[in-house]
C-alpha cells in the first residue's frame, strides 16, 4: 500500500513542511524501500522526487511483492531429453562379419541332426577383426560367458530390428586371457549405436581352435541360418570364402547352411 502524505504545521507555521505517515513498506528491486522514518522532514522538492521514484518502481513491477524476482529466471528452461534410439522393423544385413583376408577356417551352421550347430564358426589369427553386419544397437558385452575356465571367452550382442532380430559374436580364445586383455579387444560398449561395417572387436588367439561363433537370432531365442538375413552380395562372398580352398573347412558339409 503506498505511503500517505499530509501537511502539518511545525515551529514555523508560515513554512510548510511535509511529514511522511507510513502505512506500509515495499521492497523495490530486491532492496528495502526508500521510505524514511515516520516524522522525517523533507523539503517539498525532495519529497516530490522521492515520490516519483516510488511510483515508477510500482509501475514497472520491480517492487517486492509484485513482478519478477531478479534473483532467478521467471521461466527456467528444461533440458532437451535425449531421444530413445529406434530400430527399423526389418533390415537386410549388408556387411561381412569378418575381414575375409584373415580367415583361416570356417565351420557351417547345421540346423538339424546329431551335429546341430546354431551358428557359423570363423577362425582367424590373433587380432582378426569382426564387424557389425548392419546398423544396430549394442545390447550386451560380457566376459567369461562360455563353458570352461575363466578368461576363455568374451561376447558382444547386438539388436538390429525392433522386432528382435539380433546377432551374437562369441569370441573363444582356445586358452585363457585376463579380463583386461579381453576388454582391450572389445571396441564397443552397451548402448552404443553402430553402423554396418563398424569394428566391434578382435579375436585373441591362444591356440589352433580360436574362433568366433557367429549367429543371428530372433526374439524368443529362435535361431536360423545367418545367410537368410544377408544381402545376396554378402551371401555370395561368404559362400565363396567357404569354398575357396584357401581356408580350412572344418566340416564335410558343402554349404555354410545345412
Amino acid at each position: 500500500m503506498p505511503a500517505r502524505w499530509r501537511r502539518k504545521s511545525t515551529r514555523h507555521p508560515d513554512r510548510p513542511v511535509l511529514h511522511l505517515v507510513a502505512s506500509g513498506s515495499r521492497n523495490c528491486g530486491g532492496s528495502s524501500s526508500p521510505t524514511p522514518p515516520t516524522g522525517t522532514r523533507l523539503r517539498p522538492r525532495l519529497a516530490f522526487t522521492w515520490l516519483l521514484a516510488v511510483v515508477g518502481c510500482l509501475l514497472l513491477g520491480a517492487c517486492g511483492g509484485g513482478g519478477t524476482n531478479s534473483d532467478g529466471p521467471a521461466n527456467p528452461i528444461s533440458p532437451t531429453p535425449t531421444p530413445t534410439p529406434t530400430l527399423p522393423a526389418t533390415q537386410v544385413m549388408t556387411a561381412m562379419p569378418v575381414d575375409p583376408a584373415v580367415v583361416v577356417f570356417m565351420s557351417p551352421y547345421v540346423g538339424m541332426g546329431p551335429q546341430t550347430h546354431n551358428g557359423i564358426n570363423v577362425g582367424t589369427p590373433s587380432g582378426g577383426r569382426f564387424f557389425s553386419i548392419g546398423d544396430g544397437l549394442v545390447t550386451a558385452v560380457d566376459l567369461n560367458t562360455g563353458v570352461g575356465l575363466p578368461g576363455t571367452t568374451y561376447r558382444i550382442m547386438l539388436e538390429y530390428t525392433s522386432t528382435g532380430t539380433g546377432a551374437e559374436y562369441h569370441f573363444e580364445v582356445d586358452g585363457t586371457v585376463s579380463d583386461q586383455v579381453a576388454r582391450d579387444n572389445i571396441r564397443v560398449a552397451v548402448g552404443d549405436r553402430v553402423t554396418a561395417g563398424q569394428h566391434l572387436g578382435s579375436l585373441i588367439s591362444q591356440g589352433d581352435d580360436a574362433h568366433v561363433h557367429f549367429q543371428i537370432h530372433e526374439r524368443q531365442g529362435v535361431v536360423r541360418c545367418p545367410l537368410e538375413y544377408f544381402s545376396p552380395e554378402v551371401v555370395t562372398q561368404l559362400e565363396n570364402l567357404y569354398d575357396s580352398g584357401s581356408i580350412e573347412k572344418r566340416s564335410t558339409l558343402l554349404d555354410l547352411c545345412s
